[in-house]
């Protein structure tokens, strides 16, 4: 499979945290809205953008099993 880097996060039926669909209007808010916002090209985590985004710990951990969440094979 394709780099999905601009695939969307959120209702997105392949990103799911206990069978649902993710939706997080802090996140989205912030620009966090697409898997390249959280991974680069070469598999990195975007860490400037996201450090940018001046998250609390709490949506720092929402985002970390976002990421848990994206297939591996993207």
């Amino acid at each position: 499979m394709s780099y999905p880097g601009y695939s969307f996060i959120f209702k997105n039926k392949n990103i799911v945290i206990q069978n649902e669909s993710i939706f997080d209007e802090l996140l989205f808010s912030r620009g966090v809205v697409k898997i390249g916002d959280l991974i680069s090209e070469t598999g990195n985590f975007q860490s400037t953008k996201i450090l940018q985004a001046n998250l609390s710990p709490v949506n720092r951990f929402k985002l970390m099993s976002i990421v848990d969440t994206i297939p591996p094979d993207w």
